[in-house]
């Protein structure tokens, strides 16, 4: 699936299968990424992927998920849609394979 992010996106929840952007209520210009859970206790690829080195999200509690950039939104938007992952326990990056 491609992925094409316009301006207005960065002011819409944006719904995915495996997760949901939406602007963040507590930090002015900045977007929460938050995975959906799967049902097994471990982190999801697109939480791996938000936290990555790359994309660098922190998690906050108060909004239910990762605080990212609007540039890094699109950024992780886009990696997600490609296929990459990140490693759990480095935060490295992994290319798709």
């Amino acid at each position: 699936m491609a992925w094409h992010w316009t301006d207005a996106q960065a002011s819409a929840t944006i719904e995915h299968d495996d997760y949901a952007i939406r602007p963040a209520p507590y930090a002015k210009g900045k977007m929460i990424i938050k995975g959906k859970p799967n049902g097994t206790g471990f982190k999801t690829r697109a939480d791996r992927l938000a936290e990555a080195k790359g994309i660098g999200g922190k998690y906050v509690h108060r909004s239910g998920g990762y605080t990212v950039s609007v540039a890094a939104a699109k950024r992780f938007a886009k990696l997600y849609a490609d296929g990459w992952d990140a490693s759990s326990f480095s935060g490295e990056m992994e290319a798709p394979q």
